[in-house]
């Protein structure tokens, strides 16, 4: 285990927790990962258990939920089922932890049908998560994955304007947008509207 052990040592470092996390998952030890985090959780949740550990924050989730999801990649049949990791943000809440935009884009990417990627769109706005080009693209994504390639060319306007009130802009994401417009074309079988240049 990784408890253990007190002071402000490294047991005490959420990073280096989230560290060894990480390790676990990519030696495809989840078991262990599990464990360990489960140090973490009962060290917040429980402090009578007397567990030594840190209090898990918004990377760690993240850790967990990018390591228990996968990547995402492969199309909606090679995702897993929500029961995998659905009990991650259900201690999000329980712990008190802030979703971030790197847990909107991993949950936007696991997601194996529009209502369900659309639903995660409005949960992060519920939570006031700042979106980014990379969460704005894989919403686009599931768009033109799930068979409404024709709103791609609204969504990359309503980007670009979020990205210019955001301070982002078209330009950080210019060669990605592109290839999703001309992707949801290719789908489409038509021509669209060309995206707004901002």
């Amino acid at each position: 285990g990784g408890g253990g052990g007190g002071g402000d040592g490294p047991s005490q470092s959420v990073a280096a927790w989230n560290m060894a996390l990480r390790a676990r998952l990519q030696c495809g030890d989840r078991a262990g990962a599990v464990r360990l985090y489960g140090e973490m959780r009962s060290a917040a949740l429980e402090p009578a258990s007397g567990v030594v550990a840190p209090r898990p924050a918004t990377d760690t989730l993240n850790t967990l939920l990018a390591g228990f999801g996968g990547s995402g990649d492969g199309g909606a049949a090679g995702r897993p089922p929500p029961s995998e990791w659905r009990w991650l943000l259900s201690d999000m809440g329980k712990l008190g932890v802030a979703p971030d935009r790197f847990t909107l884009a991993t949950l936007l990417r696991l997601q194996t049908d529009l209502r369900r990627t659309r639903d995660v769109w409005r949960w992060g706005r519920g939570r006031r998560v700042r979106r980014d080009a990379r969460t704005w693209h894989h919403l686009i994504e599931a768009y033109i994955e799930f068979g409404k390639p024709g709103a791609a060319p609204r969504l990359l306007g309503a980007m670009a304007a979020d990205g210019a009130r955001h301070g982002w802009g078209w330009h950080a994401s210019g060669a990605r947008s592109n290839n999703l417009y001309l992707r949801s074309l290719l789908v489409a079988g038509g021509a669209a509207p060309p995206p707004p240049v901002s």
